[in-house]
């Protein structure tokens, strides 16, 4: 099947790999995908989890949205309650007993360098890997048919940073089940907005594929590992091989159980970097709801729910705006209809605090971590404060 998202060569996101951070990562590759390698990625905008989504039509009957979650977390501690619905066992069963290849300390070596990125690794987040996620219009389409559109933004925002604070918790997964818990959900609800998508006449496969497919999942997840990793690389963050590896090493895990295919999470960032040019060379430029997200994500601190002074929501308002600038190209600010900063030094402060940070923790990089990480929990709770935690308001 021909995809009309399919725009190769892109017009949209091909300008990023024009730039010098960007064309030294390809430069690892030894040679880049070409035409034929791109395009046959295609199939996978028609693969997504169907394990998850068989769990949620077998489950769908018998429990309530609310109820449905309630009961796999306690099945998650207690199995045998499952065992009237297969799928739902299955996917249990997998979950609860790790592949050979996972290396829990790697787990911990990768969630502590997300712990010490403190506040500039949520900024990174926010500003580079979701609001340049946006500016391609078919990875949008599932907001748009699940009224996301129409949610707070904060509301969105605030989920996102409650599930990322929580999974890089303190040796997480070495603690019982918790940690599965928290990426089961996050999986569970994808399913759910994919059952209920698919089932409206509007959503055209021919056009977008399937919501929320492998492809877009796996960009996801780059977002989360590659763009974050080099987001913060360009705050002076420096990494040891040990964290790489680590932080390449958690989001390959946490990807896997997901439902995200093996053959599209990266053991190391050559193979992140190629899976990302191959994923951006196809994306279709933004339009009216690519603009419609940004701004939502944009004007956050401008929503009633949003906690402090006038003054205090401006300052944070235009330091997003100039985290978007240093980290965007200026064609992706006017495709997203950015404005420019009145304050655009924020990064540039940034790095040189991080070159501070650096300098005082040397030889202390566990307090390094330890401090970072209690401004994280201190934002994460303003979030719930303000918005409400994950599914409540």
């Amino acid at each position: 099947m021909h995809l009309e998202r399919i725009q190769y060569p892109t017009k949209s996101f091909s300008h990023y790999w024009q730039q010098p951070h960007w064309k030294t990562e390809l430069s690892k590759l030894g040679h880049l995908p070409e035409k034929d390698e791109i395009l046959a990625f295609s199939k996978y905008y028609l693969q997504s989890d169907d394990l998850g989504e068989s769990v949620i039509k077998e489950l769908l009957p018998d429990f309530s949205h609310g109820e449905l979650f309630g009961f796999i977390n306690q099945a998650i501690d207690k199995p045998e309650l499952a065992m009237e619905y297969p799928y739902t066992s299955q996917l249990l069963k997998e979950c609860l007993n790790f592949p050979e290849w996972v290396d829990a300390d790697k787990l911990e070596d990768g969630a502590a360098f997300a712990r010490r990125s403190g506040v500039l690794g949520l900024l990174v987040l926010r500003n580079f890997s979701l609001m340049g996620g946006y500016e391609s219009s078919a990875v949008n389409k599932p907001l748009v048919f699940t009224s996301e559109l129409k949610k707070v933004a904060g509301k969105r925002i605030s989920e996102t940073t409650e599930f990322w604070v929580n999974v890089i918790e303190e040796n997480l997964f070495k603690s019982g089940t918790k940690g599965i818990g928290l990426i089961l959900k996050v999986r569970l609800v994808h399913a759910m907005a994919r059952h209920y998508i698919l089932k409206n006449p509007a959503w055209n496969p021919q056009a977008w594929g399937l919501p929320i497919n492998a492809a877009d999942m796996m960009a996801t997840n780059l977002g989360f590992s590659l763009l974050f990793m080099i987001g913060l690389e360009r705050l002076n963050y420096k990494l040891s091989t040990k964290e790489e590896e680590g932080f390449f090493h958690l989001w390959r895990f946490i990807g896997h159980y997901q439902g995200i295919p093996s053959e599209l999470l990266p053991h190391n960032r050559q193979e992140a970097v190629r899976l990302l040019y191959i994923w951006t060379m196809t994306q279709p430029e933004g339009d009216a709801d690519a603009i419609a997200l940004a701004q939502s994500l944009l004007n956050i601190p401008k929503e009633p729910q949003f906690s402090g002074t006038k003054f205090q929501k401006w300052i944070i308002y235009e330091a997003n705006l100039s985290f978007n600038q240093f980290f965007l190209s200026r064609n992706s600010c006017r495709n997203l209809g950015l404005p420019k900063s009145r304050l655009p030094f924020f990064p540039y402060i940034s790095k040189f605090m991080v070159k501070l940070l650096a300098f005082k923790y040397r030889n202390n990089r566990i307090g390094w971590v330890k401090i970072a990480r209690e401004i994280q929990l201190e934002i994460k709770e303003k979030a719930m404060k303000d918005y409400g935690t994950f599914g409540r308001k």
